[in-house]
């Protein structure tokens, strides 16, 4: 048996992963940098209210003025799954890819392992770009609508504009 390398081992697809570039994104990469990566199936979230109070003016023989401590509020979310997928048969490979050399010489094999890169990129960038919504929803209005199939919820932050 010849030696064969199978592109959909863990072994190929972690190189795959390796050489996509990175994606940036505005919100996500500016205001959540503290990335925690759980394996449970809830997360425990510490809500702590922002308050940016000033401290008060008060004369000198009066005494300080308390500026007191809101707290904060743990709340428990089972995430629903982000999942892109495509749908891979070997017909695809047979004639050529987009952008292709009209006449190329690549075989059904590399033309796979080149779409498999691709397929990666897409559905990795469309996961960034819910990501990025995501984080985007919450600056601006403080709660995530969580909407698709099976599954229709709001996450709060409890942020109130104003």
């Amino acid at each position: 048996m010849p030696n064969e390398v199978n592109i959909y081992t863990p072994r190929y697809l972690a190189e795959v992963v390796r050489q996509a570039p990175p994606l940036h994104t505005f919100f996500r990469d500016t205001f959540f940098t503290n990335v925690k990566t759980f394996v449970t199936e809830r997360v425990d979230i510490d809500i702590v209210k922002g308050n940016r109070r000033m401290a008060a003016f008060v004369h000198p023989k009066a005494g300080g003025q308390i500026l007191e401590s809101e707290g904060y509020a743990t709340e428990s979310y089972a995430a629903p799954l982000i999942n892109p997928y495509d749908v891979t048969t070997a017909d695809r490979f047979m004639t050529r890819l987009a952008g292709e050399d009209l006449y190329s010489s690549m075989t059904p094999a590399q033309r796979a392992a080149r779409q498999l890169m691709d397929d990666y990129m897409r559905l990795n960038d469309a996961a960034t770009r819910r990501e990025e919504w995501m984080a985007a929803q919450v600056i601006l209005t403080g709660q995530i609508p969580v909407k698709g199939k099976g599954v229709d919820e709001v996450i709060s932050f409890g942020f109130t504009r104003g």
